[in-house]
């Protein structure tokens, strides 16, 4: 919506416009954001990342500067990642 247009709709419409807009998006398709298996985290394949995560709605998560996957816990671990501080 345009901003001129904005400032002529009622509060009411801008709050319905609001939530009709604000869903979240899950990172794979079909599935919700947090994970329900305990054993499986997302990490980030940037440079820099050094953490796992268990939600996409993670501040780490959403600062990732590569692409995210699914690993086991295990895994993760073994390749130097820890827990990240937001999520766990």
């Amino acid at each position: 919506m345009a901003p001129w247009d904005w400032r002529k709709i009622s509060k009411e419409e801008k709050i319905a416009f609001a939530e009709s807009t604000q869903t979240e998006i899950p990172l794979f398709e079909n599935e919700s954001n947090t994970l329900t298996d305990k054993n499986t985290v997302l990490i980030c394949g940037g440079s820099s990342a050094t953490k796992y995560h268990n939600s996409s709605n993670c501040k780490g998560v959403k600062s990732c500067k590569g692409e995210m996957s699914k690993i086991s816990k295990d895994a993760a671990e073994s390749k130097g990642r820890g827990p990240c501080s937001f999520c766990y």
